[in-house]
């Protein structure tokens, strides 16, 4: 019978131990800082490749804590295509794009009901963890949509509209 995976996470005090040095120089290898001194570059390189092996994670949550940034930008959909002018290929260019900047895209719909309920509107960009946002809906904007998107304070690209 195979042996149980081990689903506990390796933290970075785990990998500390395994190599007798602190939590900050684990830290400071597996953020790839710059190492001036050959051999630091070369312990470095070491706990990264212990890390990968042990299968370390880092802990998304933690660094959203500490920054306040997810790193994410959403794009807000209408549910009701007439709504809305996303293509496939477009969507494309917008992944690319912020791959090349280090940023992740988060998909959201938004429904008939939502998009015209403050609400609801509200609820879903109170759950949305996002730094920025990318609208697409393109006719029928309700007035209370900009309103709540500036009251969450997040940066908003209106795609697509007149």
């Amino acid at each position: 019978m195979p042996k149980p995976l081990n689903t506990k996470p390796i933290t970075l005090s785990d990998i500390a131990a395994h190599f007798k040095v602190s939590r900050m120089t684990v830290s400071r290898a597996l953020n790839s800082r710059a190492y001036s001194d050959p051999a630091a570059s070369k312990q470095a390189e070491e706990i990264r490749e212990h890390a990968y092996l042990m299968g370390y994670r880092r802990n998304l949550a933690a660094k959203l804590l500490l920054t306040g940034q997810t790193r994410t930008i959403g794009i807000l959909e209408a549910a009701n295509r007439r709504l809305n002018h996303l293509t496939l290929y477009r969507l494309q260019g917008i992944v690319r794009a912020l791959t090349e900047s280090g940023l992740q895209l988060q998909f959201a719909e938004i429904s008939d009901q939502q998009i015209y309920d403050k609400t609801q509107t509200r609820t879903l960009l109170d759950n949305l963890m996002v730094d920025g946002v990318l609208m697409d809906v393109v006719t029928n904007v309700p007035p209370n949509l900009p309103e709540t998107l500036r009251h969450f304070r997040l940066p908003t690209i209106w795609m697509n509209n007149k």
